[in-house]
């Protein structure tokens, strides 16, 4: 299936930032998905890298996507520059740690950094945290900034009114929303259209 692009000139640049939150395949799904729609750029902490390690070691190794990450001790790289030019951001899965360092505007690592760029820019930004149970400070973190108008911050849920028969179509219905909430101007080819007899 192809798509149009968003305009003839370049396709919307977006930021996919991975923290060490357990939901590697929501990750990988989502950059499937991603990588025919847009300019992608991805980010990983490293808490991530050993999630790799413990969710994926035979289908994935860190150092195969290793050219494709920009490491996070890095705070040089062009996306921590406001002047970057950058569309959309995404981290999925976002752990509470990262979840409550940018809802604090902390800057320590560059995943923190490129977010904290978006949302002094007023960028577009979704954060799917997959962690829980969710203490009062993690929902006040979530509150915080979800009231930003630039940001959807959601916890990673799965539908089953569509009737999942795998893990695979439980993780596409969390992916599929999340690429509806980032707006890319694009069709969503996830994106199955609500049915009157789903139930």
């Amino acid at each position: 299936m192809s798509f149009e692009r968003l305009s003839s000139s370049r396709r919307l640049k977006l930021i996919l930032a991975m923290t060490g939150a357990t939901g590697l395949p929501y990750a990988l799904r989502a950059v499937e998905v991603l990588e025919p729609l847009v300019d992608l750029t991805l980010l990983c902490s490293d808490g991530f890298q050993r999630i790799v390690e413990y969710e994926w070691p035979l289908a994935l190794s860190f150092d195969q996507w290793s050219e494709r990450y920009e490491v996070q001790t890095r705070m040089d790289r062009w996306m921590a520059s406001g002047s970057s030019p950058v569309d959309r951001y995404l981290v999925l899965p976002c752990s509470l740690n990262h979840l409550s360092r940018i809802a604090l505007g902390l800057t320590d690592d560059l995943v923190a950094r490129t977010i904290a760029v978006a949302l002094k820019e007023k960028r577009s930004t979704v954060l799917v945290v997959r962690e829980m149970p969710l203490s009062s400070i993690h929902l006040k973190h979530l509150l915080t900034l979800q009231r930003l108008p630039e940001v959807q911050a959601f916890v990673a849920s799965p539908t089953f009114y569509n009737k999942p028969q795998t893990v695979a179509d439980l993780v596409d219905t969390v992916v599929s929303r999340t690429i509806d909430l980032l707006q890319l101007g694009v069709p969503n080819p996830l994106r199955n259209p609500w049915l009157n007899d789903a139930y």
